[in-house]
C-alpha cells in the first residue's frame, strides 16, 4: 500500500504503541529476559562457528515458542484434564511423595503439543551446542564455554519456572470461577489489595514541601456480593485509610474483622465469605490463618476458604478500581484542595465518588495482638486454606488432591481477641453513590460495532463500550479460543469427532504407574508445583570482604555502588595472577546483592 493509504487506516484503527511497564511479575520477567539471554548465547554460538542459518532458525523458534506461553499456553491450560502432560492440570500440579496432594487422573498422557515440545526440542539443541557434543564449535577457552554454559543454564531453569507459574496462575483462578457460580444472598466474595501508597499532595505546593513526602497507606476491599433482587452480583469497594501503619498481618485482621462487621450490618442475610489475595508476607501468614477462626465467632460471617493467587494474578480487580479513585483525588486536589492526611483522601471520594467506592478513616490498635501460634509445616507450599470447626483444610494447589486438617489444638497457643479497629469520630464508610453490576450482559462479536476487545489472552469477546468491558474483566468468564489453531488443536478435534458417538466399554481406570509408563512426555508427575524455599545462602569470607569493600567505598565517596554493575564486576573480577577471583558457584545475582547492601 501508498504511505496516503497507510495514513488513512491509521485515522480509522489507530496504532498500537509500546508502553514502559513498571511492577511486573518477577517470574515473568526473568522468563521475558531468559529467552534474551538465550538469543545472545546463540549470538555467541555464532561467533564461536555455528553456522548463520541454524542461528536464524532457532531465534526463529525461539520467537514463536515465546509468544505461545503468553497466548496460547494460557487457553491450553484451562482444562483440568488434558491428554497432554504438558495441559494437564491435575498431572502437573500433583504430588507423587504426598498422597494427601496427589490425584490420579483417569486418562492416559499419550498426546504431545506440538508447541511445549518445539519449546523443549529448541532448548536441547542450544545446550547440544553450547557442550559441543559434535564437536563443531571453537570456543576461545574452557572458561569461554562454562560461562556460556552457566547462562543457558539459568536462562532454562527461568523459562521452565514460567511455564509452570503460568500454568499454576490458571487453576488457582478457577477458584473465584467456582465460588462465582455458587454465589448467592448469603455469600461474598472478598478479593484485598494494599494500594501503592499515596503522596500527599497540596493545590499549591512550595519547593520545599516537594521532598521527603511521606505516603498514606489505603487498602482496598472489592466484594463480590449479591443484594436484593438483584439477578446480577455487584462489586463492592471498601477502602480503609490510614496516616500511619505498619502492613503486617494485625492490620490485615483488624480491617477483615472490620469489614465482616459493616457487611453482615449492611446485609444481615450474609453468612458465608470467601477470600482471595496475593501471596505477600501480611495476608499468607501463619498469625492471620490461625487468627479467622475467632474473627468468624465475633462477626457472624464465617470465612469458608481463604485462596491465594499467584503474582500479578487475581487481584485485577482491586486495580481497576484504584486508577479512577486515584484519578479523583487528583481532580479534587486541582480545584483547591490539599491532601495531606486519610481525612482529605476520604473528603475527596465523599465529594467526586467513584461508582461503588466507599472509604473510612482508620487506625490500627497494636496493643489488641493476644494470639500465639506454633507455625504450620511447610506453610510456605499450601495455597489454599479451608476453615473448619476443628481445624484447617490445606491444598497446595487448588481441588487437587484430598488436602490435609491442621487441627487448631496443635497449632494455636493463645487465640486471638477483639482488633478493636479504631474508626476515626465522623470517617466512617458513607453511603455509595451508585453501585455497579459485575457481570454485563451487553456483548457481541461484530467487528464494526464492537469497539473494545477484551485484552484478555484467548478471549473473543467484545464490547460496545468501556463500561460493559470492565464488568467483564472484573468477572473473568472468558470465552477461550486460541490465536491460531495448531497440531495438537487439530489432533484433539479429530480425536473428539472419531469417538464422540462410540459408547466405551467398561474397562479399568488406568493406573499412576501405567500412566507414567505409557506417558509420551518427560515430565514428572508435579512438575508445575511451587518449589520449596531453599534455606539462606552462606557467602564465603572473600565474598563478604569483596561486598563490604564496594559499599564502603561508596559510602566514603558519595558515589553508591550499583548492585547489578557489581553483579557483573563479580563474575569478572581477577587477581593479580589473572585468575579469576570466584568461582562460579559464588556468582551472586543483582537481588541478592542489593540484600545485602
Amino acid at each position: 500500500m501508498s504511505r496516503v493509504t497507510l495514513y488513512r487506516i491509521t485515522e480509522v484503527r489507530e496504532t498500537s504503541q509500546r508502553k514502559a511497564l513498571k511492577g511486573l511479575d518477577n517470574v515473568a520477567a526473568d522468563g521475558m529476559a531468559a529467552f534474551e539471554t538465550l538469543e545472545r548465547v546463540i549470538e555467541e554460538l555464532q561467533k564461536a562457528g555455528a553456522s548463520p542459518e541454524w542461528g536464524a532458525n532457532t531465534k526463529e523458534k525461539l520467537d514463536q515458542a515465546k509468544r505461545y506461553l503468553k497466548t496460547d499456553y494460557k487457553v491450553h491450560c484451562k482444562e483440568e484434564s488434558s491428554p497432554c502432560a504438558d495441559h494437564c492440570r491435575v498431572f502437573a500440579l500433583s504430588d507423587a511423595n504426598d498422597e494427601a496432594f496427589k490425584q490420579d487422573c483417569e486418562h492416559w498422557h499419550n498426546l504431545q503439543c506440538d508447541m511445549c515440545e518445539s519449546l523443549k526440542s529448541v532448548v536441547h539443541e542450544i545446550e547440544v551446542s553450547v557442550k559441543n557434543e559434535n564437536q563443531t564449535i571453537s570456543f576461545y577457552s574452557q572458561e569461554q564455554q562454562e560461562d556460556i554454559l552457566y547462562d543457558f543454564v539459568q536462562a532454562k531453569n527461568h523459562i521452565f519456572d514460567w511455564k509452570a507459574h503460568i500454568l499454576r496462575s490458571e487453576n488457582q483462578d478457577l477458584a473465584k470461577q467456582d465460588v462465582l457460580k455458587s454465589l448467592d444472598e448469603t455469600s461474598a466474595l472478598i478479593t484485598m489489595d494494599w494500594a501503592m501508597k499515596f503522596q500527599c499532595q497540596k493545590y499549591r505546593e512550595k519547593q520545599s514541601e516537594w521532598f521527603g513526602k511521606r505516603g498514606l497507606s489505603w487498602h482496598v476491599s472489592s466484594v463480590v456480593v449479591k443484594t436484593g433482587q438483584a439477578e446480577e452480583p455487584m462489586v463492592l469497594t471498601y477502602t480503609h485509610l490510614f496516616d500511619t501503619c505498619v502492613q503486617d498481618w494485625f492490620a490485615i485482621a483488624s480491617i477483615l474483622e472490620d469489614l465482616l462487621f459493616t457487611l453482615k450490618t449492611e446485609n444481615p442475610s450474609l453468612s458465608k465469605a470467601y477470600i482471595r489475595s496475593d501471596e505477600a508476607g501480611c495476608y499468607h501468614n501463619n498469625l492471620l490463618m490461625a487468627s479467622i477462626n475467632d474473627i468468624n465467632q465475633r462477626t457472624g460471617v464465617i470465612v469458608e476458604r481463604y485462596d491465594f493467587s499467584e503474582p500479578q494474578h487475581g487481584k485485577d480487580i482491586c486495580d481497576r478500581i484504584i486508577c479512577p479513585m486515584k484519578q479523583a483525588v487528583r481532580r479534587y486536589c486541582d480545584e483547591g484542595n490539599d491532601i495531606q492526611s486519610a481525612r482529605d483522601m476520604r473528603a475527596a471520594l465523599l465529594q467526586r465518588p467513584v461508582q461503588g467506592v466507599t472509604a473510612s478513616v482508620c487506625e490500627v490498635n497494636d496493643k489488641q495482638k493476644t494470639i500465639d501460634v506454633t507455625k504450620i509445616p511447610h506453610f510456605s507450599a499450601y495455597h489454599n486454606f479451608e476453615f473448619e470447626p476443628q481445624g484447617i483444610h490445606v491444598w497446595k494447589a487448588y481441588s487437587v488432591g484430598q488436602g490435609k486438617t491442621v487441627n487448631y489444638t496443635d497449632i494455636v497457643r493463645a487465640s486471638q481477641g477483639p482488633t478493636s479497629l479504631v474508626v476515626k469520630d465522623g470517617q466512617s464508610f458513607f453511603d455509595m453513590s451508585v453501585k455497579r453490576n459485575l457481570k454485563s450482559k451487553q456483548m457481541t462479536r461484530s467487528q464494526t460495532s464492537a469497539l473494545f476487545p477484551c485484552p484478555k489472552e484467548g478471549c473473543s469477546l467484545s464490547f460496545p463500550c468501556f463500561d460493559s468491558l470492565q464488568r467483564h474483566l472484573d468477572y473473568g468468564e472468558h470465552e477461550n479460543t486460541t490465536s491460531q489453531e495448531s497440531v495438537y488443536d487439530q489432533l484433539r478435534r479429530d480425536w473428539v469427532a472419531r469417538f464422540s458417538t462410540l459408547v466405551p466399554e467398561n474397562c479399568p481406570k488406568p493406573k499412576s504407574s501405567d500412566i507414567s509408563s505409557v506417558s509420551s512426555s518427560s515430565l514428572p508427575m508435579g512438575w508445575a508445583l511451587q518449589k520449596p524455599r531453599g534455606g539462606g545462602t552462606r557467602y564465603s569470607p572473600q565474598v563478604k570482604d569483596y561486598l563490604k569493600a564496594r559499599f564502603n567505598a561508596g559510602e566514603e565517596s558519595g558515589m553508591k555502588a550499583d548492585p547489578q554493575q557489581v553483579a557483573v564486576d563479580m563474575r569478572n573480577a581477577r587477581t593479580e595472577e589473572n585468575k579469576r577471583l570466584f568461582s562460579r558457584e559464588e556468582w551472586l545475582s543483582r537481588n541478592q546483592i542489593q540484600s545485602y547492601f
